[in-house]
């Protein structure tokens, strides 16, 4: 351990000598998800597929291109061309037909409205994670903690698809993002200050930031710790700061706060946007190794869900049917009425973080020739 300033790469690092002064933790997300709740039958089962009490009606399907687009006026003798190989593999095959599933051959992809709903699972457990959002303890599920009135809609919509259903970083879905970001599509950076004990400080604040520097693997392949990272003022969108609680390591929103932070690197034709959680809350734990991991919800904006998923690759890998989709966020959305219709413009989600402790940058920092570090568990500087 080093006490005092620390010359790091011709930048001051200051460490914090007493639980009285101003102090500065830093982190950087190693994996960021949907907090999903899978409850197979099994206790042993890991298949996305695994009957279970969250989803007794099973997981979503393979789509049958041929009946919707048959119910819909499509001449049967044409549609079942599109699967004959010669004509798939021609050169110019349109795949755009497969979105001409509206009643009068509308692009589903564009008015999901136009299309005919199809049965679609959701989540029929009782338990989910996530935190009771509308102070009523009668709605939503009950807590896996015991919490009652959990507000977790996205969950019931999203959690039987079988893309994003399973234990804790095994999803496929939230493998498939995690990658990215660890192959350097985006990086998400946690800042933590307070002035009294790190460990119990009953005025500190939280924030958001992203980053222009790429994570670190370590030598097994998962993400190091102990690197520095710029802070990256230039996209205010993706910033927040929380006010905060901190009583024995555990971190508490004080009051429902706006959070917006960035959890996917966004790709072709669907730039990054940032999630926003209006009245979010968080729930966070220093655990004793010196990561940060937990939970954060709040109510989120829930026709981007279905936007970045309206097309027919994702239709395809992740087994979703687009239009049902749609319907069923609208349905099942239940926060932020629109104010000249009273539609609920948001969901209530959920999301499980973990982070390792990092270094923080920002520019003032690099101008002056300072950089802030995290608190070494005695203080110090690690």
């Amino acid at each position: 351990m080093i006490r005092g300033p620390l010359s790091v790469g011709g930048l001051l690092v200051f460490g914090f000598a007493s639980t009285a002064m101003a102090w500065t933790k830093a982190y950087v997300v190693e994996w960021v998800e949907p907090a999903v709740y899978f409850d197979p039958f099994d206790p042993e089962a890991i298949s996305a597929a695994s009957p279970g009490r969250d989803c007794p009606a099973g997981v979503t399907k393979d789509l049958d291109y041929p009946k919707q687009l048959i119910d819909v006026g499509h001449d049967s003798e044409s549609v079942q061309k599109l699967y004959d190989p010669e004509v798939r593999n021609a050169p110019g095959f349109d795949r755009a037909v497969f979105a001409k599933r509206g009643r009068n051959g509308e692009d589903v992809y564009r008015e999901p409205w136009t299309a005919i709903e199809y049965p679609f699972p959701q989540v029929e457990g009782k338990l989910s994670y996530g935190f009771d959002l509308d102070d009523d303890p009668a709605t939503g599920f009950t807590g896996v903690d015991g919490t009652p009135g959990v507000n977790n809609a996205y969950y019931k919509v999203m959690g039987c698809i079988g893309h994003y259903r399973g234990h804790p970083r095994t999803a496929d879905g939230a493998k498939y993002s995690n990658e990215s970001m660890h192959n350097g599509s985006f990086t998400l950076l946690l800042v933590l200050e307070g002035k009294q004990d790190p460990m119990n400080d009953p005025a500190a604040t939280l924030s958001f930031h992203t980053s222009p520097d790429k994570l670190v693997r370590d030598a097994l392949g998962g993400i190091a710790s102990d690197y520095s990272f710029r802070i990256d003022d230039s996209h205010p969108e993706f910033q927040s700061k929380v006010p905060v609680t901190i009583k024995n390591g555990v971190v508490d929103s004080i009051e429902p706060q706006r959070i917006a932070l960035q959890v996917s690197g966004g790709r072709r034709l669907y730039p990054a946007r940032p999630l926003v959680l209006h009245r979010g809350r968080l729930r966070l734990e220093l655990t004793e190794d010196g990561r940060l991991e937990g939970l954060l919800g709040g109510y989120q904006p829930w026709e981007p869900i279905w936007r970045v998923r309206a097309n027919y690759i994702i239709e395809v890998v992740a087994k979703i049917d687009s239009p049902s989709l749609w319907y069923a966020l609208k349905r099942n959305a239940d926060g932020i009425p629109d104010p000249e219709t009273g539609q609920m413009t948001a969901i209530s989600s959920a999301f499980r973080l973990w982070a390792v402790p990092a270094f923080s940058i920002t520019a003032v920092d690099v101008a002056s020739g300072q950089g802030a570090a995290h608190a070494a568990p005695d203080g110090g500087v690690e």
